[in-house]
């Protein structure tokens, strides 16, 4: 018996069947590549406060978290300004501004520990915003002490940070916003702010 190949139509039906299942696969796609990118931009701010917090208990002394802003690039520079929507983050003992590039030191101001560009997550496409604990006011430090708690007044004089929300800065349906919330305790917990109160990973109420 004679095989038959694929028909011109049989093979235009195929290829028809495949581009819609395609076109309707990469919105899920593209968002899920966005949430992940969101989660791993919200996870290095939570690793930097946790970092800060850390270096504060270890060193017996103040040591705190700064949100910084940088250059379209991303880079940290020394054109970095303290920022409530920057997506770079710095842990040092003291402010940081203008002086982000500067390698760590114990001893030379800003004496900074560790920091972390916006670029190195592709955090660019995203909105990063720091609130103090009332949810409303721009915030855009927390300063720690030497067991571990929230100072009331960060390094720079300002209010401390109690809130950080990241959210899809491209308008999506399938998008999800998380939350970092930093007690005065100093417990600092990564959070989903769509959650009821009730649920497994809802926001505590920042205190």
């Amino acid at each position: 018996m004679r095989q038959r190949g694929f028909s011109m139509i049989e093979m235009a039906v195929t290829m028809g069947v495949l581009g819609l299942l395609l076109a309707a696969v990469m919105p899920s796609g593209a968002s899920w590549i966005r949430n992940m990118r969101l989660r791993s931009t919200a996870e290095s701010m939570q690793n930097g406060l946790q970092r800060a917090r850390m270096e504060a208990i270890r060193r017996n002394t103040s040591v705190s978290f700064w949100m910084v802003s940088t250059p379209s690039s991303g880079a940290l520079d020394s054109t970095c300004a303290l920022s409530s929507t920057g997506a770079s983050w710095v842990v040092s003992q003291d402010s940081p501004a203008g002086a982000c590039a500067a390698d760590p030191s114990k001893t030379t101001t800003p004496r900074i520990v560790i920091s972390r560009s916006s670029a190195e997550g592709n955090a660019q496409s995203l909105s990063v915003v720091a609130r103090q604990i009332d949810q409303n006011t721009a915030a855009q430090a927390v300063t720690f002490n030497g067991l571990g708690r929230v100072l009331t007044t960060a390094a720079d004089g300002s209010v401390p940070i109690g809130v950080i929300n990241f959210v899809v800065a491209a308008s999506d349906t399938d998008s999800r916003a998380l939350r970092i919330v930093v007690s005065s305790a100093g417990m600092i917990a990564l959070c989903d702010p769509a959650l009821a109160a009730t649920a497994v990973g809802a926001c505590p109420t920042p205190s």
